[in-house]
């Protein structure tokens, strides 16, 4: 019998990470996979969707050449070659995908490229082959969800609906697409398809899109959607999914929305498949776990979509290399009032910490700052006007509560707001950082001037 210190089931960025770590730190470590090394964000999620959104972006810069005092010559039309572009996509999943393992065999882990199914807490069988562990973390990440309306299953084994994997790789491009959800995933996608020339309407369940998220960010990221020429039509109620129609209900008006595709994003499931007979105990659809990420069997560990509150590949990781900290002895735990979110476009938005209506929800003293994007030079170099940087912070210390932004780069300037919060650091802190000029990152570094009473490049705001 094959025996080893640590199994990982599943090699999505939570699973393969922590069996790297986990070999590094000399445990005899199998890594199992039944798909996707790399699991679902290095294949058929984060990265080529963001391959998608530069093509997306690129294109929609150079329709905008002519406001750079660029012209691109007689005749000169730009138009999408799609099968060029799904094959850079694909290009840029297959070095990413031939990276990690390239990684896992330098570790030293063992992969298992099979279907694995635990028996018990201490043996799993893959590929006829059973294998003895001490100790197991589940790594199986989700799968797209889909309510239970009448006509969807149909229409998605027909292929006219589609979930977050398939409108990856459509054949062509689609004259129009309905999207039903309003959430990031689906917001992104909005966003790549409406810019390649798709008429792009999305359906909203709730009053505004991105539900969750700080009211300035949805409402900018709305407004921002809208001007893009997206349509969204708030407040609506699926009712039944016919041929390549949707109806709806909106306001007690029942209403039909056709599309050459239909994609449906509402959220995704847990996967549990291989592991039933652990008899884990949940907690409605996920699997329950304690600040360890360790579940009600004694000896395995359940990390990432399976198990998460927060459902982004980074936090997976994060989430595994804590648990197998704890496996080797040492006990730490995740704050995540400081894990960053991103959502990808043009511009984009980043968050991190509380929302302004959940610090009112606490009771906590605070102050807010917004600095705009339309205010600093390196944005208005590169003809960018729309977005924010808004801070928040206790009233009373200075500690940042929430740092909420919409910025061409605020997938990276997040992390500023990150290092401060894990420091422990304030709005003072940041204000007396030099930062570069002229850069994106100092509108941080403003809207900090504006919470301690003197703003430099704008207005002060009128007291109160």
């Amino acid at each position: 019998m094959n025996k080893f210190d640590l199994a990982v089931i599943g090699a999505g960025p939570g699973g393969y990470v922590t069996a790297i770590k986990a070999a590094s730190l000399g445990l005899k470590t199998v890594l199992f996979e039944k798909e996707f090394i790399g699991g679902v964000c290095l294949n058929v999620g984060c990265i080529p969707s963001k391959a998608l959104m530069k093509s997306a972006h690129l294109f929609d810069e150079i329709k905008k050449a002519d406001e750079f005092g660029l012209t691109l010559g007689n005749n000169a039309n730009p138009d999408v070659d799609w099968t060029k572009l799904i094959k850079r996509k694909d290009g840029v999943v297959s070095k990413l995908t031939g990276g990690v393992k390239m990684l896992l065999k330098g570790a030293g882990v063992t992969v298992v490229e099979a279907f694995a199914e635990a028996k018990d807490a201490k043996h799993i069988v893959a590929d006829g082959k059973e294998y003895e562990v001490k100790n197991m973390i589940l790594a199986l990440g989700s799968s797209p969800s889909f309510p239970n309306v009448p006509g969807l299953k149909e229409a998605f084994d027909r292929g006219d609906v589609v979930d977050s994997t398939g409108i990856l790789s459509l054949p062509s491009k689609p004259k129009d697409l309905v999207i039903i959800g309003g959430g990031v995933i689906a917001l992104e996608f909005a966003i790549i398809y409406n810019a390649f020339g798709t008429k792009v309407t999305m359906l909203q369940r709730s009053s505004k899109i991105l539900t969750g998220m700080d009211e300035d960010v949805r409402t900018a990221m709305d407004k921002v959607a809208r001007k893009m020429g997206i349509n969204i039509i708030t407040n609506t109620n699926l009712k039944e999914i016919k041929g390549k129609t949707v109806v709806f209900e909106q306001n007690g008006v029942v209403q039909e929305l056709s599309g050459e595709k239909i994609l449906c994003s509402l959220g995704r499931k847990p996967n549990t498949k291989g592991v039933e007979a652990l008899n884990l105990e949940m907690n409605k659809n996920s699997v329950k776990v304690d600040e360890y990420y360790r579940t009600s069997v004694p000896g395995v560990y359940a990390i990432g979509d399976m198990s998460s509150k927060l459902k982004l590949a980074h936090v997976a990781s994060a989430e595994g290399l804590c648990a197998l900290d704890h496996i080797v002895g040492i006990e730490r735990t995740l704050d995540y009032n400081k894990m960053p979110a991103v959502i990808y476009g043009f511009p984009e938005a980043a968050v991190i910490g509380m929302t302004e209506e959940q610090v009112k929800e606490k009771g906590i003293e605070f102050e807010t700052a917004k600095f705009p994007v339309a205010a600093n030079g390196r944005s208005m170099a590169g003809g960018e006007k729309d977005g924010f940087i808004k801070i928040i912070s206790d009233k009373n210390i200075g500690e940042i509560l929430g740092v909420h932004m919409v910025a061409s780069v605020a997938s990276d300037m997040i992390s500023q707001a990150l290092m401060v919060m894990e420091l422990e650091g304030t709005v003072a802190d940041i204000s007396l950082s030099v930062h570069p000029h002229p850069t994106n990152s100092e509108m941080v570094m403003e809207a900090a001037h504006i919470l301690e009473g003197h703003p430099i490049h704008v207005s002060a705001p009128k007291k109160k």
